[in-house]
């Protein structure tokens, strides 16, 4: 009898050791996981996405249901284009959480990317049935309907995007947009201006504004904005490329050259700087330097570019030969 009960305290003191080793090495497999996604995300905040998609990885194999470094490492392939990986990924956070509402968001963003404008949307309306003050999968929907030219449907949800949040300035830029593509430019200036009130440094609201001011043949203020744009973001090609127009059409060759030349230094497969360059050399009298830009808007545009004809025309007409 005695035995037995020795032998049966020294059973129970054995499992209850085991049992806290095991709690206790399992906490460690908890707090590593989470160190590796920590260092994961730091890793992807300064753009390391490879470094980070290795903390990732480690996270994950100590952890298999670890749905935020899932969803982490979804958004780093996102940033490295593996679209694939990325939807695999947040399909991953679904799977474990299917109300993970940032998870059928970024799967929406994906989509996005990738032109799947359809199943970006599917993506969107599950966000937003999750979680009908979504605000921003409202402002994503309204740029896919957008890019669907549904343009009355994306002013729907920019609208109701506002509604949820007053401040936000992505909203006041697709509604912009919208109103542009409708014709409807006074509107879509009134919400171009209160994007740049609510954000002074919006590349994106002073680039479209700044459109919109030399589609209505105000130049200055369409140069002043794209100006804003450079001094925020240098190299943005497209800006050099459009502030080039705004300075040929006000009659300021030099720095419509100057700015053609910065945009093809930065893409030099964008074919349109080359033709305006042409264009501009053109009208200055500097026909060697027009023919040579107009030959390499020919040699790097598309087969089928309609503008190749004009080009040739103005090379034969300047004395070259094509």
């Amino acid at each position: 009898m005695f035995k037995t009960k020795l032998f049966s305290r020294l059973f129970m003191s054995v499992m209850l050791f085991m049992l806290v080793f095991l709690c206790t090495a399992c906490g460690g497999n908890v707090q590593k996981a989470s160190n590796y996604n920590n260092t994961g995300f730091a890793y992807a905040t300064d753009g390391k996405y490879d470094l980070a998609i290795e903390e990732y990885n480690k996270a994950i194999e100590l952890d298999p249901k670890y749905i935020v470094a899932y969803f982490n490492r979804g958004n780093a392939y996102t940033s490295k284009s593996q679209y694939d990986l990325a939807i695999k990924d947040y399909n991953k956070v679904i799977e474990l959480d299917p109300k993970y509402v940032d998870a059928y968001f970024k799967r929406g963003n994906v989509y996005t990317l990738k032109k799947q404008y359809d199943l970006a949307i599917i993506e969107y309306n599950k966000a937003i049935e999750i979680d009908p003050k979504h605000e921003i999968s409202y402002i994503n929907r309204g740029n896919v309907y957008l890019s669907k030219n549904q343009y009355d449907l994306a002013i729907a949800d920019c609208n109701k995007a506002i509604e949820l949040d007053s401040k936000a300035v992505g909203a006041y830029v697709n509604l912009g947009n919208a109103y542009t593509s409708k014709g409807q430019y006074d509107l879509a200036m009134k919400d171009y201006n209160k994007a740049i009130e609510l954000e002074p440094n919006d590349t994106i609201a002073h680039f479209n504004r700044g459109m919109l001011y030399h589609n209505k043949g105000q130049y200055d203020l369409a140069i002043a904005d794209y100006s804003k744009v450079i001094e925020l973001d240098s190299q943005y090609e497209g800006v050099y490329n459009n502030r080039g127009n705004s300075y040929e059409i006000s009659g300021q060759y030099d720095l419509a050259i100057a700015d053609y030349n910065k945009a093809i230094e930065l893409d030099p497969g964008d074919t349109m700087p080359y033709y305006n360059k042409a264009n501009t050399y053109r009208k200055t009298g500097h026909n060697a330097e027009a023919i040579q830009a107009y030959i390499l808007f020919i040699r790097y545009t598309y087969p089928n570019d309609p503008d190749i004809k004009e080009a040739k025309q103005q090379i034969r007409a300047l004395g070259g030969t094509i």
